[in-house]
């Protein structure tokens, strides 16, 4: 494995754990050390509670990036938090939704103190690669584009792209309906904006309304 794809694992155990909004929060810690000629990167995923002084910390290891591999710690990382169940791990094949598919949101306004959160996140975790949601909108643009829509992580995409972080866009299902019909998607998916490009081949095109 990667370190990046170790890291990926990390967020998605991370992730599943805070699904259950129990008012325990899970954040996964990247931690560099480099001495006596040695390079790592320590794993570990803290476990804290509202309102609480609970602290739980649970180490994954570390990456060797001098020799480039995984050194596993006293926590498995094929399983959930608590040990219980193997995760599932789907390794990103879709060409189709590679970099230069057509994305556009109607979700203009971005907080800039939740981008700056995002950037900070993003450069503690070492996060070289971000993967965004899309949803297909079953539409075309005036030059014939396939159409999608960012369904989610508007601000982490602004984050990435000030950072010159790698920015990648995967095909989800649609949370609102099963139908094909793009007028309907789009009215589920508006937030009240005009449609605009939020990714286009043409570079150029990014912010720029798509009608």
């Amino acid at each position: 494995m990667t370190k990046q794809e170790i890291i990926n694992r990390l967020n998605t155990i991370a992730d599943l754990a805070n699904v259950a909004d129990n008012g325990y929060h899970y954040e996964v810690i990247a931690r560099d050390w480099a001495n006596y000629g040695k390079d790592r990167t320590y794993f570990t995923i803290v476990e804290t509670r509202d309102n609480s002084k609970h602290y739980v910390k649970k180490d994954y290891g570390f990456y060797d990036n001098n020799a480039d591999e995984y050194v596993a710690g006293k926590a498995n990382i094929e399983y959930d938090f608590g040990g219980n169940h193997k995760i599932e791990i789907v390794e990103e094949t879709v060409e189709e939704t590679a970099e230069e598919i057509t994305v556009m949101s109607s979700q203009r306004f971005l907080d800039e103190d939740i981008v700056e959160e995002k950037k900070e996140y993003l450069e503690e975790n070492n996060i070289t690669e971000i993967t965004c949601p899309v949803t297909k909108a079953y539409m075309q643009d005036l030059d014939g584009n396939d159409l999608f829509i960012l369904t989610n992580m508007h601000h982490t995409l602004a984050a990435a792209r000030e950072l010159g972080i790698r920015v990648k866009f995967e095909e989800v299902d649609n949370d609102f309906t099963e139908s094909t019909d793009g007028e309907e998607i789009c009215r589920e998916y508006y937030m009240g904006d005009h449609w605009y490009y939020v990714n286009h081949e043409d570079r150029d095109m990014i912010g720029v309304d798509v009608w």
